[in-house]
């Protein structure tokens, strides 16, 4: 299967390579990162990413591959943003003293969820956000589980308001 990237100084092609999806370049190796799918975009754990030289040279065709416990599915992703606010009607933010956006993350990792966390993300002082990036293949029970460890991430991180 061949590759073309568009939009570099050059364009790239590569031969080579097994359901090429997404392409990094890295301009401080000079090289690209190119994850493949390796034949089953649907996620079938056998996926790895090859490493290319800029005029489409495979360097090193499995430069990184998923184990029996750690299966690598292919490297497509998305980012997902979630701002925290106090009031939503008004997006008025959460106090920068309370760096909610640290302890979503710290509670999250603790659960065994990945996630940064950004503050000063409106005026580099207030404004908190946290960004997931998990993959575009993402099944449904790991989707409730990224939903799950979350949620209880943000109800463990939020300041507790008494009710009105």
């Amino acid at each position: 299967m061949a590759l073309l990237v568009l939009g570099c100084s050059a364009d790239v092609s590569a031969d080579g390579l097994n359901g090429p999806e997404a392409v990094r370049y890295d301009p401080e190796l000079d090289v690209f990162f190119v994850s493949n799918f390796n034949d089953e975009p649907a996620g079938d754990s056998n996926g790895f990413v090859s490493k290319l030289s800029p005029d489409g040279e495979v360097i090193v065709s499995k430069f990184m591959v998923g184990t029996e416990d750690r299966p690598f599915h292919g490297g497509r992703g998305m980012f997902i943003g979630v701002e925290f606010v106090e009031d939503r009607e008004s997006k008025k933010p959460f106090d920068p003293a309370l760096k909610l956006h640290n302890k979503v993350q710290a509670q999250a990792m603790d659960d065994g969820l990945l996630c940064y966390g950004m503050g000063g993300t409106i005026d580099g002082r207030c404004g908190d956000h946290i960004l997931l990036a998990p993959p575009y293949n993402l099944n449904d029970r790991d989707q409730q589980e990224l939903v799950e460890k979350l949620t209880a991430a943000v109800t463990a991180a939020l300041p507790v308001h008494p009710s009105s």
